[in-house]
């Protein structure tokens, strides 16, 4: 059903694939099928990854050409093809190094980035043919490029693959610092796959010193993790190192078991390298049932994949295995020529095996082929050539196992395990701490929200007290204003009557002027017969002036002798 399921999908997004997009839309629809085909269809992979490179090319995007051109060497990296792969890493190494040279920060950014990726997957190449300081020496310069860049994330990449190489010289003690120091920066980023490479890595150095338990315990941690997120190459590591396990506690049956699962998942994935040593470990276990002939033909198997692919250390192993296979046949002989026939060819394999070994300094390997060589000689009668090979077997047997590595191994598993313990103390305190602070600043929080609620509630109540303060003044001053608007009404009233009043005096009094005016001589008249006269006229004075005329009437009869007196009082 997964590959249905996958096969809908790819066959959508080929769907969505139009010559009207975008040129940038349809190389990322490439991008995405091609990554969908990556593992199970790699020449489909391929065919995607080209269309892409093409049209990124066309439009003269260099960063897209690098990241693609990186692509394609991995797929080439998966089939093995080491030459193929090598060509497009370095394709794609040179366009990141003119991008890394840019004036423009982010594209130099870009440019390191691709670079610190290029130097990651070309040291891989080395490992897979066995040139470990070539491999080594472009893991040195990813790792120096992601500690400029600060990545850490991919920095747990650069210490495994460091270490991988570590352990299969047979450096054990700084192979598991650097797992370790991967697996510490996967925890902290809670990097699930990274967690599952580093766990499995320490896992192969506990089986490497023979503790098992550990061992398997370390295994576990890393498959757990793999099968959750499905990752089927994973998962085949897991059962190659169990059955490993299993063959050394002897459960034969279960260790075979363990690999052809191995080989299943490893053939689903296309990866033959894996496919070429899970054949290699079923051969050793036929081996040692005794079942030779099915041995050899696992053997054979696991030879010719590794010769397609140029696995240099998968064949001194397996020349090595092969040698072994004869040492094990001819003790089985009853006559002494055939047993020498098979000594001496189990001579010839060794010999073989140890070259590569040596050329490649896979010291684990070497080892192996002395021991062959010392009991092929011993066996032979030989026994300068015994001993010679058996002091070189004691030499490299004594590098890889010596006491002072042993303990340095579980010197530094204590002192991870510790450092761990005090992180997690140090974790659980802070986490304390932080509980403790965020609790104080949660009662200070809520003892704030009283205080804001209070003052909010006090506000509310005092804006109640002064509205309502504010109203009954209203109502008060409207209520007075309605007052003096009432009384200006009786006052403006009380005027206009007492203006009429006074009207009407006036026009009675201007009446009895005009009567007056009218009755009077004339002043002219009076000028010319009475020159000595005078005319008092006011029409408010009634009582008084007539008595005044009286009393002036009675003077000028005593004083003078006649004067005329005329008074006319009106009103």
């Amino acid at each position: 059903m997964d590959i249905i399921a996958q096969q809908n999908n790819i066959n959508k997004l080929i769907h969505k694939l139009n010559s009207e997009n975008p040129d940038t839309f349809n190389i990322e629809l490439y991008l995405l099928i091609g990554d969908k085909y990556e593992y199970n269809i790699p020449d489909s992979a391929l065919f995607f990854y080209n269309k892409a490179l093409l049209l990124s090319q066309k439009i003269k995007n260099r960063e897209t050409e690098a990241r693609i051109l990186n692509y394609i060497g991995i797929v080439y990296h998966n089939k093995t093809a080491y030459d193929k792969a090598l060509e497009f890493y370095r394709k794609s190494l040179n366009i990141y190094e003119a991008l890394s040279q840019s004036s423009d920060n982010s594209k130099a950014a870009i440019g390191k980035d691709g670079m610190s990726d290029c130097f990651n997957n070309i040291g891989l190449v080395y490992r897979g043919r066995g040139l470990y300081d070539k491999s080594i020496e472009y893991f040195q310069k990813s790792l120096k490029i992601r500690k400029e860049l600060r990545n850490i994330k991919s920095l747990y990449e650069c210490y495994n693959n460091i270490g991988l190489v570590l352990m299969e010289k047979g450096n054990y003690d700084k192979a598991i610092e650097l797992y370790q120091k991967s697996l510490k920066i996967c925890e902290e980023i809670d990097d699930k796959i990274g967690m599952s490479a580093s766990n499995n890595n320490i896992g192969n150095i506990h089986l490497l010193q023979r503790n098992y338990q550990k061992s398997i315990e370390y295994y576990w941690k890393s498959y757990l993790v793999d099968e959750e997120a499905g990752n089927k190459k994973g998962m085949a590591n897991f059962y190659v190192n169990i059955g490993i396990v299993y063959f050394y506690q002897s459960k034969l049956d279960k260790s075979i078991e363990s690999f052809q699962k191995s080989y299943m998942l490893r053939e689903e994935i296309g990866d033959k390298r894996g496919m070429s040593e899970s054949c290699n470990n079923i051969g050793i276990i036929l081996k040692n049932q005794g079942k030779y002939k099915e041995a050899a033909d696992y053997y054979r198997k696991s030879a010719k994949i590794c010769n397609e692919i140029g696995d240099k250390p998968g064949i001194a192993k397996i020349t090595s295995n092969i040698a072994g296979l004869y040492m094990m046949l001819a003790d089985s002989m009853k006559y002494e020529a055939d047993k020498s026939m098979f000594y001496y060819t189990a001579v010839r394999y060794a010999d073989t095996s140890l070259i590569i070994a040596r050329e490649i300094g896979v010291l684990h390997e070497e080892n192996d082929s002395y021991q062959i060589l010392m009991f092929a000689w011993k066996s032979l009668g030989n026994m300068t050539k015994a001993f010679y090979y058996a002091e070189k077997y004691i030499l490299t047997k004594d590098s890889l196992f010596n006491e002072e590595k042993t303990k340095a191994i579980t010197e530094m598993e204590i002192r991870y395990e510790t450092e761990k313990k005090e992180q997690q103390i140090k974790l659980l305190n802070n986490e304390n701490e932080l509980k403790a602070s965020q609790l104080a600043m949660k009662e200070a929080e809520t003892k704030k929200q009283k205080v804001i609620i209070f003052s909010v509630i006090m506000g509310l109540m005092i804006s109640f007290i002064f509205t309502v303060v504010i109203f009954n003044r209203f109502r008060l001053i409207r209520r007075q204003r309605n007052v003096i608007r009432k009384q200006k009404a009786e006052v403006d009233e009380k005027n206009i009557i007492i203006e009429q009043k006074n009207k009407d005096i006036t026009d009675s009094i201007r009446y009895a002027k005009k009567i007056q005016e009218a009755i009077l001589i004339s002043t002219e008249y009076c000028e010319r017969h009475l020159p000595q006269h005078f005319i008092f006229l006011n029409q408010r004075i009634l009582s008084v002036a007539i008595f005044t005329g009286y009393m002036l009437s009675l003077l000028v009869r005593v004083r003078l002798k006649a004067v005329p007196l005329i008074m006319l009082v009106t009103g």
